[in-house]
């Protein structure tokens, strides 16, 4: 296998992984959640407010799947719509107590799988592996 192969490889085990621990994590949680929910959750737990078309735009989504989205979030409790003081037509999205509670859940299982990842490799190493993935997560796609 070419380097190149061997990264590749390495990546689709890491992420598939991720959605392994992300599902086990769902799986746990009250409410039923997929991973569009997931997504727009781990969104707003980052940016702390959003508005419906900073969502859609975030996501890469229409605004009409957005909305459908948020929609069944706050069914479940985990999302609340506000409006903005400045700009009344605009609506803001942000995370309830009990949706803060569901991404700190995925969080964790996170963290432990990042450290079941990482525990064969030194200080030193774990420094230099996040410093390049880093670089290849701030690398913009060609186009």
């Amino acid at each position: 296998m070419t380097p190149k192969e061997r990264l590749q490889t390495a990546l689709d085990a890491i992420v598939r992984r991720s959605q392994t621990a992300d599902a086990g994590a769902l799986a746990r949680l009250p409410q039923a959640l997929d991973a569009g929910d997931l997504e727009a959750i781990k969104l707003l737990g980052q940016f702390g407010v959003l508005s419906m078309r900073d969502l859609a735009e975030q996501l890469r989504i229409p605004a009409s799947t957005a909305t459908s989205l948020v929609d069944r979030l706050e069914k479940k409790g985990l999302v609340e719509r506000s409006r903005n003081a400045a700009d009344r037509r605009v609506i803001q999205l942000s995370l309830t107590a009990e949706g803060r509670e569901a991404l700190n859940a995925v969080t964790q299982e996170h963290l432990r799988l990042c450290q079941e990842l990482l525990e064969s490799f030194g200080p030193q190493e774990q420094t230099v592996l996040a410093d390049l993935l880093e670089r290849l997560a701030v690398k913009p796609p060609k186009t």
